[in-house]
């Protein structure tokens, strides 16, 4: 105990002294990679990616819908700015 708070819990809680976090790696280019384009791309660039995947895997084109709601789950996140801020920084579980 260190006054009156269980010390060793605490830094298992919290990651060692200091609260200090290993950082873990994070996976932010898969909305990128499923839709085509680079990291950097711009709104426009990501628009019209989508609209064209978007035509070719449609389900009622005959498309895969499993693929069509990924695609269409990663034009939501990368055309909104601050869900793309958040994905950029802590990937999918950041904009969950």
């Amino acid at each position: 105990m260190f006054g009156g708070f269980p010390f060793e819990e605490f830094e298992q809680m919290h990651g060692g002294p200091g609260g200090r976090r290993e950082k873990k790696e994070v996976d932010n280019k898969k909305f990128y990679d499923l839709l085509g384009v680079k990291k950097d791309a711009s709104d426009a660039e990501i628009r019209k990616s989508y609209r064209k995947l978007a035509l070719k895997l449609h389900p009622d084109k005959g498309g895969d819908p499993e693929k069509f709601k990924e695609i269409t789950n990663a034009y939501e996140v990368l055309s909104d700015k601050d869900k793309r801020e958040l994905y950029d920084r802590h990937g999918e579980e950041g904009v969950k």
